[in-house]
C-alpha cells in the first residue's frame, strides 16, 4: 500500500506539471552500477541472467526520480518478463542518455503497447502490480525533458528505454561496452 501511494504521488504531480525535482549533473552509469548491486540478486533469484553494459553518460536529473524510474523498469522485467537473458545498457545517442532494458519475452500485445505508459495499464500476466510503474517511468522522463519508449525486441520480448537529456559536458556518440 505504501508503494502504491508513493507511485500515485509521483504520477499525479507529473500530469499536472507539479513534480518537484532537484536537478543536478548525474552520472547515469554510476547510478546503474548502484542499481546493479541492488537488483542483481532479485533478478537472478527470479531466473534472469542479466548482462550490464555501460559507458560514461552524464544527464541533468533528479537522482531520486531517476532511481525511481530505473527501479520501476527493472521491477517490470522481474515481474512480467519470461525468465532468461536480460540486457541493461547505459548509452548515449548524442542528445540523450539512455537506459535501455531488453528482455526475451513474452513481449507486449500490440493493443496494449500503445497504452503501456498510461496509468493503471496492465498486461494479462499473472504477476501482481498496480499498473503505475510504467506511468511513473513516463512521467519522470517527461518531467526531465526526456521520454520513455517501448518497442518489440526483434528476437522476441521487449525493449524499454528511458531517455534523459545529456548535460552540455557529456560528449555525444553511440557507445556501448562494458
Amino acid at each position: 500500500l505504501t508503494q502504491l501511494v508513493q507511485d500515485l504521488r509521483s504520477v499525479g504531480p507529473v500530469d499536472g506539471n507539479e513534480l518537484f525535482m532537484e536537478l543536478t549533473d548525474v552520472s547515469l552509469d554510476a547510478q546503474m552500477e548502484d542499481l546493479r548491486r541492488l537488483m542483481d540478486g532479485p533478478l537472478s533469484l527470479a531466473g534472469f541472467q542479466t548482462t550490464w553494459r555501460s559507458t560514461p553518460v552524464v544527464v541533468r536529473a533528479d537522482v531520486t526520480r531517476l532511481r525511481q524510474a530505473a527501479l520501476a523498469l527493472l521491477e517490470n522485467v522481474r515481474m512480467h518478463a519470461t525468465p532468461g537473458p536480460v540486457t541493461v545498457e547505459v548509452v548515449s545517442d548524442g542528445a540523450m542518455g539512455l537506459l535501455r532494458i531488453t528482455d526475451g519475452g513474452p513481449g507486449i500485445d500490440a493493443d496494449l503497447a500503445e497504452h503501456i505508459f498510461q496509468i493503471f495499464q496492465r498486461g494479462p500476466t499473472a504477476a501482481k502490480g498496480s499498473g503505475l510503474g510504467l506511468a511513473v517511468v513516463r512521467g519522470v522522463a517527461e518531467a526531465h525533458g526526456g521520454h520513455a519508449v517501448w518497442r518489440a525486441n526483434p528476437a522476441g520480448g521487449s525493449i524499454f528505454e528511458l531517455a534523459l537529456p545529456l548535460t552540455s559536458t557529456t560528449s555525444g556518440g553511440n557507445n556501448s561496452g562494458l
